[in-house]
């Protein structure tokens, strides 16, 4: 009999768990960011943001395809792996509790500067931030309903928010007045 040890991946657990909260499994993000055109992994100005962060997938994988892609461009990966988590990666978490599980994810510490934090910043939150107040994606769409409501407008079409070029189209003819 083989004695191969299993080895989950602990986002594909937390996934898993029932609550009140929905964690994207891995392979859910994965095949979501396999539909971005390929050419995006080796750009060094692209920028993304998961503005519901939960347990820090989305930046885990987009993170892992970039060092890869970038490895030309950027071929120390010390240096490769700071400019990613610096100036591409970002976040906003939905409760305090998933920020520090979202930060432990790319940073590898829930204080983006503390000391076992891979990159180094200053501040313990670094590009994933918790506000403590209406999550972030609720904000914008009610700032767009209000706008669509001056321009008497059914649809609304949110791309720029979504941790990827993600195009949904919302029924607002409830929110209408």
């Amino acid at each position: 009999m083989l004695n191969i040890p299993h080895n989950p991946d602990i986002l594909t657990c937390l996934a898993d768990l029932s609550s009140d909260e929905v964690f994207t499994p891995p392979d859910v993000a994965n095949q979501m960011l396999d539909q971005l055109p390929k050419e995006i992994w080796s750009d060094d100005s692209v920028t993304f943001i998961d503005p519901v962060s939960k347990s820090g997938v989305f930046l885990r994988e987009i993170t892992k395809r970039l060092l890869d892609g970038l490895e030309s461009k950027i071929p120390d990966i010390e240096q490769r792996l700071k400019h990613i988590l610096k100036k591409q990666v970002f976040g906003i978490a939905t409760t305090r509790l998933t920020s520090q599980i979202s930060r432990r994810t790319p940073y590898c510490s829930k204080n983006a500067n503390g000391e076992y934090s891979i990159v180094d910043f200053n501040d313990e939150e670094g590009n994933l931030k918790y506000f403590e107040s209406q999550p972030f994606l609720q904000m914008v769409l009610n700032a767009n309903i209000v706008e669509l409501k001056r321009n008497n407008t059914k649809e609304i079409r949110v791309e720029k928010y979504m941790p990827i070029p993600l195009y949904m189209k919302i029924n607002l003819r409830n929110y209408l007045i």
